[in-house]
């Protein structure tokens, strides 16, 4: 686990076993990682991350170190399976020790991750959307890839596998939600106090309350709209908006499923992104200026929630979980597959 979102796939597999299978957790030494593992209560154990922002020597350095932590794990443990979101740092270590790996990946893009750990694995589950096209790396999958109808984000989105009960919070009024990644351009526009970003909030407080979730402290101006929630309350917080703003696919496919509309700030139109754009759910802008234009140009109190109930209820009924797919691979005999 090195991602948020890694934590909600496998949390319903860590409390539940899989095929009378007990599950393990392992997870990078990253603080929103852990502190939700520890906030969910999840049983974890985990080691160091050595990256130093884009410094190659320490990507080269934290990825053999992760393969080697994760081989110590895995010689531990003795698992029959490992199953992993990309793969990378597992992907080596589990063919080392003979052991069964799935994985699951959305971003076709990510080929030199790819490269790491398509040749390593048995399974590879891709969304239905996923364009093979953009995987150069895509040919190391051909006869272990499996397509399911959905996203990774449905795993803990549909069903049982979600409570979206209200925050413990007063969620009064129209709610316009901002998410913040560390290194996109919308945070650094908020660092830099920029004047479009003072607008797109000045715009959006006039209307309703602005929430900004971002992973890096806010600047003092913006300080008053910073995520009051549990992180526990992510997903309930992102299903009571009435829209949400981002620059993250994973937010914007999270905010589809859930029923909130959602501005995508970013030039990648990627496969799960053009699923939900297709069906109408979001609108997709490439920067923050054309972002301010589309929100000016709304009228009244940016009713596309309300409008758009019966084509978020149909797109939710077309959707299935890449983990619906695990039991059948895992009842299949290694050698077969």
């Amino acid at each position: 686990l090195h991602h948020p979102g890694h934590v909600h796939i496998f949390a319903r597999l860590a409390r539940e076993g899989l095929v009378g299978r007990r599950v393990v957790l392992l997870a990078k030494d990253r603080p929103d990682v852990l502190q939700l593992l520890d906030d969910m209560g999840l049983a974890h154990s985990s080691y160091r991350d050595l990256r130093r922002g884009k410094s190659l020597f320490w990507t080269v350095l934290d990825l053999l170190y992760s393969w080697w932590r994760n081989l110590g794990a895995i010689l531990a443990e003795k698992p029959d399976t490992v199953i992993a979101v990309a793969g990378v740092y597992c992907g080596l270590p589990a063919f080392a020790c003979g052991c069964r790996l799935i994985v699951l990946t959305d971003t076709e893009t990510a080929t030199l991750s790819h490269r790491l750990a398509y040749p390593f694995a048995h399974r590879v589950l891709f969304p239905d959307s996923y364009d093979r096209d953009l995987d150069r790396a895509f040919g190391w999958a051909r006869g272990k890839a499996i397509f399911y109808r959905g996203t990774q984000e449905c795993a803990y989105l549909l069903g049982a596998a979600i409570d979206v009960a209200a925050p413990k919070h007063d969620l009064a009024g129209p709610i316009y939600f901002l998410r913040l990644s560390a290194g996109q351009a919308f945070h650094e526009s908020i660092d830099r106090q920029s004047a479009t970003v003072r607008r797109i909030v000045e715009l959006l407080a006039r209307r309703g309350r602005v929430v900004i979730s971002s992973e890096l402290p806010l600047p003092a101006e913006f300080a008053a709209y910073a995520y009051p929630f549990a992180r526990a309350e992510y997903h309930a917080a992102l299903a009571a908006a009435d829209l949400v703003i981002t620059e993250g696919a994973t937010t914007a496919t999270e905010s589809a499923i859930l029923g909130t509309p959602y501005i995508f700030i970013n030039r990648n139109r990627y496969g799960t992104i053009r699923k939900s754009l297709d069906a109408g759910l979001g609108e997709a802008v490439d920067s923050l200026e054309q972002c301010l234009t589309l929100l000016e140009r709304a009228a009244g109190a940016l009713d596309w929630k309300r409008d758009g109930a019966a084509r978020f209820a149909e797109f939710r009924r077309g959707l299935e979980s890449p983990l619906d797919q695990l039991p059948a691979i895992l009842r299949t005999n290694r050698k077969e597959l």
